[in-house]
């Protein structure tokens, strides 16, 4: 009876272990989906939560996508008067804010910041099979290209005698760049500051953008201190934590006389 008693305490003490043991990959199915909630973000994706006309504000730091709709230091998107939400504002954080990172404690962290060019690896992947098939048809049209030799040949004077026609429409093109671009005077320029439903022109480096279809210039004024209708190369210089990255997206349209 004694020896019943201790095979079946033996199995118990088992069967309790193996238990125990099969526990442990769940801790770390756990982790990992904490990780596999976060959303991804492009740059382009992120500019869309900039907190503006009701829309979410979402900022991001060291890679990291914060939430901070709620918080009272971003009303409306803006932080302090002068930086806008929907942004990567890792370098203004480590050169500009005087708290660094505390303040991302108070906020949720909903995502990622991804490279948007990474996205397309597969496409480009996918692309080397139809290039190779391709190969075979390359190789079989030898033939006819060689025997279009003689052909190509004969035309070589008439190609040559329209050399002189080209060239001389060179100028007309490169004219016609520069005419396409209108000029402003300063006081010109004054008149598109965004206002009464005006189009919203800005100047920087001699160069006229139009604004007016920027999340970033609502009714002409940017983070609440800059109005359209000026020339900001200075202020871009000394003031905009972002430089002229910011004009990237942004069309020109003309150029300050």
């Amino acid at each position: 009876m004694k020896k019943i008693l201790i095979v079946f305490t033996l199995i118990t003490v088992m069967f309790m272990l193996s238990a125990c043991r099969n526990t442990e990959p769940n801790e770390d199915l756990n982790d990992d989906g904490d990780s596999a909630e976060l959303i991804e973000f492009t740059l382009s994706e992120l500019a869309q939560y900039d907190g503006l006309e009701g829309r979410k504000a979402y900022i991001a730091v060291d890679g990291y996508v914060y939430d901070v709709t709620d918080s009272a230091l971003w009303s409306d998107g803006l932080h302090q008067g002068r930086v806008q939400a929907g942004q990567d504002l890792t370098e203004a954080l480590d050169t500009e804010s005087p708290h660094g990172r505390e303040m991302l404690n108070r906020v949720p962290k909903i995502g990622i910041l991804v490279d948007s060019t990474d996205n397309g690896d597969d496409s480009a992947d996918n692309g080397d099979d139809s290039a190779d098939n391709g190969d075979d048809s390359a190789d079989n049209g030898d033939d006819s290209a060689d025997n279009g030799d003689d052909s190509a040949d004969n035309g070589d004077d008439s190609e040559d005698n329209g050399d002189d026609s080209t060239d001389n429409g060179d100028d007309s093109t490169d004219d016609g760049d520069e005419d396409t671009l209108r000029v402003f005077t300063l006081d010109e320029l004054a008149e598109y500051d965004g206002l009464n439903g005006n189009d919203a022109y800005i100047a920087v480096d001699g160069f006229v953008y139009d604004v007016s279809n920027s999340t970033r210039w609502t009714d002409g004024i940017h983070q609440g201190q800059f109005q359209a209708g000026q020339d900001l190369t200075d202020e871009i210089d000394s003031i905009s934590p972002h430089g002229r990255s910011v004009l990237n997206n942004i069309p020109i349209i003309g150029t300050l006389e």
